[in-house]
């Protein structure tokens, strides 16, 4: 209470400050603007080490997003509703449209959702190379201070900006991917920071790391074709053994794929395992993976024609770079406390040897292994927080679906025995990485409820999978 007060004291003299500005609810100036809704920005000083006060500063971009019949004063005294964003590295303007969408879903009337752009990331002052040699530059300009862009320094701004905000007000905490493990770092340095907390695609803090990412994805990928053989009639009728898949690959390397000399681009392993992850990430665009396995295999004139369109339109769009993404701070984050092997950094050739044998990637493991071709600074994690679960004092809800290529299914499961009864689970059948981002889904509707009363709502999910 005392605490509270000082702050309340500081905000009153102007100690700390910072005035909010309307601004646009998209980044992307692409999207059109909602009616009901608007939003307001403001930068804010933090400490580059929270442990000196006294020290430099710099800045955090945050944004806030409510209904527009909201006063000035519902809006700077009442509940409030942070979204932390996945990554590591990725600013929070990709839950922009999440935000709006749980908005205009009717349930958040008097609430304002607030989302921060994490140090380094997005218009926060961001961790950021001018040379090729990005580790180097980096080392050169922080030498032993590359921790003040950890998670932990990422987690005390959090702390820092709601306890200037909502000293008093009733605030939820949401972590998405990445996210919950930033917000499972905050509980462990302040576990009453939150009312209720959530986390949605759990990034596990011990079992969450970057040198085995891909074959998670792999493994759901092996998982959704079992289905597709036993569980579905329509996806059934493109495959028959989940084994088609290996056949394919082992003829495409050795070049004996009859398909590859018809098509007018022929497609490699590579080419093939980064779409087959990207599509597992969409619960549309996978349901086009049984049907291209099928069409290599047979390759009729009309399966030519297919694949021929499909190959084009991909390789036109390419890999084009993500603006949102701060690949420096990332590769930081995951190099210094996001790796299985603790002793040392593992070789480039360690990560990349087992990625031959995989069907499906998201690209993580792989990029890692070329950042680890160059030098990188990293820190080191108080063992009290490495690999550690915070102690879950307040309400919380985990919601995981279980076809999610990107965290693990299994990682949630863990969790859930480590949080304890505070914690209620929420098991998306077939889910991807953020099922409650469909709008009028079981997952979203659960969401909201817990949002708004602290108790998820019990719906029943049919058990069936759309593919």
């Amino acid at each position: 209470l005392i605490q509270k007060l000082l702050i309340l004291i500081a905000i009153v003299t102007g100690a700390i400050s910072s005035d909010w500005s309307e601004c646009t609810v998209y980044t992307n100036s692409i999207i059109p603007e909602p009616d009901t809704i608007v939003a307001e920005c403001a930068m804010f000083d933090v400490p580059i080490d929270h442990d000196q006060d006294d020290g430099d500063n710099i800045q955090i971009f945050v944004k806030r997003i409510h209904h527009a019949e909201l006063s000035s004063e519902s809006v700077d005294d009442g509940d409030a509703i942070w979204l932390l964003m996945g990554g590591p590295g990725f600013s929070g303007s990709a839950l922009e449209s999440f935000a709006v969408n749980l908005l205009s879903s009717g349930s958040l009337t008097h609430k304002t959702l607030y989302i921060p752009d994490h140090r380094g990331t997005g218009r926060s002052t961001p961790l950021v190379c001018k040379t090729t040699e990005c580790g180097k530059e980096l080392y050169q300009r922080y030498q032993d201070n590359i921790h003040h862009f950890s998670t932990t320094a990422s987690a005390y701004d959090v702390i820092h900006l709601i306890d200037i905000l909502q000293p008093v007000q009733d605030v939820t905490i949401y972590g998405w991917s990445y996210g919950t493990y930033l917000l499972n770092r905050i509980l462990q340095l302040q576990p009453s920071i939150a009312n209720r907390v959530v986390f949605e695609g759990m990034c596990a803090p011990d079992l969450c790391k970057w040198d085995v990412f891909d074959k998670n994805t792999n493994n759901v990928l092996m998982d959704l074709l079992s289905l597709c053989v036993h569980n579905s009639v329509k996806c059934g009728q493109y495959i028959q053994d989940v084994s088609l898949v290996s056949l394919i690959f082992q003829q495409i390397d050795s070049g004996t794929l009859a398909c590859n000399q018809k098509l007018k681009k022929p497609v490699s392993s590579q080419f093939l395992r980064a779409n087959f992850g990207s599509m597992l990430a969409n619960a549309n665009t996978r349901n086009f993976i049984a049907p291209i396995l099928k069409r290599l295999y047979y390759c009729s004139d009309s399966d030519i024609q297919d694949l021929d369109y499909l190959i084009n339109i991909t390789q036109s769009v390419g890999d084009q770079p993500d603006v949102t993404l701060s690949t420096a701070l990332s590769n930081v984050i995951i190099l210094s406390e996001m790796l299985t092997l603790d002793a040392a950094l593992p070789t480039p050739d360690q990560l990349r040897k087992p990625l031959e044998s995989l069907y499906a990637s998201l690209g993580q493991t792989s990029s890692i292994a070329y950042a680890l071709q160059s030098y990188w600074p990293v820190y080191q994690v108080p063992d009290n927080l490495h690999n550690q679960y915070a102690k879950l004092e307040v309400p919380g809800l985990l919601i995981h679906g279980t076809l999610d290529p990107q965290t693990a299914f299994a990682f949630s499961m863990r969790a859930s025995m480590q949080y304890g009864s505070n914690l209620t689970m929420a098991t998306i059948p077939y889910g991807f990485h953020q099922p409650s981002a469909i709008s009028g889904s079981c997952a979203q509707n659960i969401l909201l409820q817990f949002l708004v009363t602290g108790n998820p709502k019990v719906c029943f999910i049919a058990p069936s999978l759309h593919i």
